[in-house]
C-alpha cells in the first residue's frame, strides 16, 4: 500500500511500507538553509503550522527528499534531513550545485543525486523523475515537478508552477494516479487554470496545494464549489496529517 500524508503548505510525505519518500519537507522557518543564505519576506510570517518537527520526520526511515525549488518555503530543512539521515536530495543539477556548495561552505554533509528535466532515476522500488515547471528566479536555479512510480501506482508532483501544455503530455505517456498541483493563484497557477491542468492530466485522484499558509495565498471556502464543474477525477483536499491510500 502507498500512503501519502499532507503536512502542510507543500510539504508531503509519501509512505510505502514505512520507507519514506519527502517532498519539499518545509518544517520550521529556522531551517539551516533559511539562516544562513536566503531573505526575509514581508508576504510570510513566523506562524508555521506545520504538524510535525524535524525530530519526529528524522526518525522515520527516509529513502529521499524531493526538491522542486529553492524558495524557502519548499527547500525548507532539506539540508537539515539530509545531514542527519544519509537521505539523497532529488532536484535539477543546477538546484544541486547551489545546495552542495552551500552545505559544505557551513560544514554540513548532505547526499545528492543532480537530474536534468526529463531524467529519471531509479532508487530501490521506485522510481523518480523531474518534470518542467515554470517558475524561475535570480539564482541561476531551475524549478522541477517529480512524477513518482511506486508499486504500480503513478504521483504527479508539478512543484510551484503556472499551467503549462507539458502536462497534456503527461496524460499521453502515462495513467496518472494522484495528481497534486499548487492553485493558490498568486504565485502559481489559478483554481481555473487548475481545472484545465486535470483536464490535461486526466488523473483519477487531485489533491490542492500551495493554498492558506499565508493571507496572502488564502482562499476563501468557496474554493470547492468551482471544483464540482471536474469529470472522472475525485478531488480531494487535504488537512495536516490527513493522508488517502492507494
Amino acid at each position: 500500500m502507498v500512503k501519502i500524508i499532507y503536512h502542510w503548505h507543500s510539504f508531503l510525505e509519501i509512505d510505502f511500507l514505512r520507507w519514506i519518500i519527502l517532498i519539499d519537507p518545509f518544517i520550521k522557518k529556522d531551517s539551516i538553509f533559511f539562516e544562513n543564505l536566503l531573505f526575509d519576506s514581508p508576504y510570510f510570517t513566523d506562524n508555521i503550522y506545520c504538524d510535525v518537527t524535524l525530530e519526529e520526520i528524522i526518525k522515520k526511515d527516509i529513502k529521499c527528499i524531493l526538491v522542486s525549488h529553492l524558495h524557502y518555503d519548499h527547500v525548507g530543512n532539506a539540508i537539515d534531513i539530509s545531514s542527519q539521515t544519509s537521505a539523497p536530495i532529488i532536484s535539477t543539477i543546477e538546484n544541486i550545485f547551489i545546495l552542495k556548495n552551500f552545505s559544505v561552505r557551513i560544514g554540513k554533509n548532505i547526499i545528492c543525486e543532480p537530474l536534468h528535466i526529463g531524467w529519471e532515476i531509479k532508487i530501490s522500488d521506485y522510481l523518480i523523475k523531474l518534470t518542467p515547471a515554470i517558475h524561475w528566479w535570480s539564482w541561476h536555479w531551475y524549478a522541477c515537478g517529480f512524477l513518482i512510480k511506486i508499486w504500480g501506482k503513478i504521483i504527479y508532483y508539478s512543484g510551484d508552477t503556472a499551467l503549462t501544455y507539458e502536462m497534456k503530455l503527461l496524460w499521453e505517456l502515462y495513467d496518472i494516479d494522484v495528481a497534486i498541483l499548487p492553485v493558490d493563484g498568486r504565485f502559481n497557477m489559478s483554481v481555473e487554470d487548475s481545472i484545465k491542468a486535470i483536464e490535461f492530466l486526466a488523473p483519477k485522484i487531485f489533491i490542492p496545494v500551495h493554498i492558506n499558509t499565508w493571507d496572502i495565498i488564502r482562499l476563501d471556502k468557496t474554493i470547492k464549489e468551482y471544483y464540482k464543474k471536474v469529470k472522472n477525477t475525485r478531488v480531494i483536499f487535504l488537512s495536516p496529517w490527513d493522508s488517502i491510500s492507494l
